[in-house]
């Protein structure tokens, strides 16, 4: 397997591709949308290809719910973070009651553990919700790579 490319390449040919989106968009003709899905999967390839073999880039998801009916209480919290194309890695939470819409906020981080920690550091959060608000999370939805910090956190 080759080396990766600097982050700073990938930034030149990003600019490089905005710029000419921009300049198509702008142009108004019918190709624009066929060459912006033709753009879109030539970095989606790209993506595929620079996660082939790679080990540490796993996503991580999580969805938690506290269900008490006779109090009233429906919460969600959801956490997905993973690596993006530049090896940055990105938590998206999002939480909330059942069924509304919620919040979702956007963290990034420069490394996996670092990552990894601020997920650790919401479902310890979330594992004294019982003390907090007098109903526990329950896990309804979790990624492999998710199960171990289930399990340290004492939610499964």
């Amino acid at each position: 397997m080759t080396a990766p490319l600097p982050r700073h390449h990938y930034q030149a040919v990003e600019r490089a591709s905005s710029t000419a989106m921009v300049a198509r968009a702008k142009s108004g003709t019918a190709t624009t949308i066929s060459w912006l899905c033709l753009t879109s999967q030539v970095w989606l390839t790209r993506l595929r290809v620079m996660n082939a073999g790679s080990e540490s880039m796993t996503e991580i998801l999580i969805e938690l719910h506290a269900h008490d009916p006779a109090h009233n209480r429906r919460r969600a919290w959801r956490v997905v973070a993973g690596a993006d194309l530049f090896g940055l890695w990105i938590a998206h939470v999002s939480f909330g009651r059942i069924g509304a819409a919620g919040r979702t906020m956007r963290h990034e981080f420069t490394s996996e553990a670092a990552a990894i920690q601020f997920v650790r550091r919401g479902l310890h959060r979330r594992a004294t919700a019982v003390r907090r608000l007098g109903v526990p999370y329950r896990p309804v939805e979790a990624s492999p790579a998710a199960d171990c910090l289930l399990t340290m956190t004492g939610l499964r």
